[in-house]
């Protein structure tokens, strides 16, 4: 994620950041797939106002408040995705 949003020529928000979405290789490296909902961040942006794209169980709240999808909500996501490993239930889910 770090690629796509600092290291790219061009800047991403991904938009359906999920467990079943990171894969590994043989050498266990994380790799993201599932481009289909993405959207192009401005040139120099950190930030984008967008609607949501996937699982509503990831949604960071700030971006419920506002629709500003930055690294943080990114942050938020990693979260749900490492208790929902950790506990092996869904997020967001009762």
């Amino acid at each position: 994620m770090e690629y796509l949003h600092s290291l790219a020529h061009q800047s991403f928000i991904h938009r359906d950041l999920k467990s079943s979405n990171i894969l590994l290789s043989d050498d266990f490296r994380a790799k993201v797939s599932d481009f289909g909902p993405v959207k192009l961040v401005p040139d120099g942006g950190k930030s984008i106002m967008t609607q949501l794209a996937g699982m509503f169980g990831y949604v960071a709240p700030k971006y419920v408040s506002n629709y500003l999808f930055s690294i943080y909500t990114y942050i938020y996501i990693y979260i749900c995705i490492y208790i929902m490993d950790v506990t092996k239930r869904q997020v967001g889910n009762d």
